[in-house]
């Protein structure tokens, strides 16, 4: 008799041991959504920014979809899932992807990279700065949506051989906000 309730014991410490394993290794909401595959829905819409030096003005426009990024009249940028090469691929020049995000400065950027860009491959910036367009692992363009002012106002920064996020602009909802706010700086970007 001892020894079933011994048995019995050693089963039930044994099934208790499984289940609060279990409930421990249960990933929380922010783990199990892992690496976004979208763009966030505030970041979705057109977006304009107006620069001027007082002898040249540019308005700018960017347009974000849930799965493309288009720049003015350029190609449109493509997300799609990443998958690891080591050989430049030039039919998908226009791919991009999403590694995740990047806290810096009390600001959460979301990243994107160039399909090429991981592992320093990819088509070389040709340019006699002497840069390498940001390849490698802090890479890429980031993106941020706050509310700055009282506006909704998208951040785009880079950074440059793993170098703080910065060459910050900003981008507003209208033609009108961008104009006005052209030359605002906020505190926590690096500009």
């Amino acid at each position: 008799m001892k020894l079933k309730k011994r048995i019995f014991t050693i089963l039930a410490l044994i099934a208790v041991a499984i289940g609060v394993g279990s409930v421990c290794n249960t990933p929380n909401t922010a783990q199990a959504k892992g690496v976004p595959t979208v763009f966030p829905k505030n970041m979705r819409g057109t977006w304009y920014q107006y620069y001027t030096d007082g002898v040249e003005k540019d308005l700018s426009k960017v347009k974000i979809t849930k799965t493309t990024y288009i720049l003015g009249e350029y190609t449109p940028k493509v997300i799609h899932k990443y998958i690891p090469h080591d050989k430049p691929d030039f039919e998908r020049a226009d791919w991009i992807f999403i590694p995740g995000y990047q806290k810096q400065r009390g600001i959460t950027w979301l990243n994107v990279k160039q399909w090429n860009e991981p592992a320093g491959i990819g088509i070389p910036d040709t340019g006699d700065d002497g840069e390498d367009g940001g390849w490698g692992e802090n890479g890429g363009e980031f993106f941020n949506v706050s509310k700055l002012k009282g506006h909704q106002v998208l951040s785009i920064a880079n950074t440059i051989d793993g170098t703080s996020i910065h060459n910050t602009s900003h981008w507003y909802r209208s033609v009108k906000l961008a104009k006005k706010l052209n030359k605002r700086h906020y505190k926590g970007f690096l500009y």
